[in-house]
């Protein structure tokens, strides 16, 4: 609740939470969220995320959990969606089909997540075509050139429409 409380009031946590993100008049649907299990590729997405002038706002979060709450309580949603398929609790693929099965009430804006894996599994790359939403699967860590041109492509599909 305490999350969701900071960020209606101008800031967005970025993994850990200590650490603050301040918001300057950047829609909510601006935001790009992370959901990632692993502290070292968070922190490095963190710096990769912090250098893209383009990305006025991110979110990272280590439980899917707690980001499915934050998204459902927010009236604006994430533009894109970054997402690892093994986690412990619940994993990337649980969190799609949450996703799917109410669109509107998590993602509102270009309705796009990007599955993150460190494996190459065959498995992995047939499956994506069984959730719309699912717009690719990419080996992890990303790099800031992966970032800007999904940005980019976002925003020619409709993330700023």
């Amino acid at each position: 609740m305490l999350d969701v409380l900071r960020a209606k009031q101008g800031y967005n946590f970025c993994y850990p939470n200590w650490v603050l993100i301040p918001v300057q008049k950047t829609p909510m649907n601006n935001i790009l969220y992370f959901i990632d299990d692993d502290y070292p590729t968070n922190k490095y997405h963190e710096i990769i995320l912090k250098t893209i002038p383009e990305i006025k706002a991110f979110r990272i979060f280590d439980e899917p959990e707690i980001a499915l709450r934050e998204m459902a309580a927010l009236t604006s949603k994430p533009c894109m969606l970054f997402l690892d398929i093994n986690m412990p609790k619940m994993d990337g693929w649980q969190v799609v089909e949450e996703l799917e099965k109410s669109p509107a009430t998590y993602l509102s804006g270009a309705k796009s997540v990007y599955m993150l894996t460190t494996s190459s599994s065959k498995f992995d790359f047939e499956k994506k075509d069984h959730y719309k939403i699912v717009k690719e699967v990419i080996e992890k860590p990303l790099t800031e050139n992966l970032i800007r041109m999904l940005i980019k492509l976002e925003r020619q599909l409709s993330c700023n429409s």
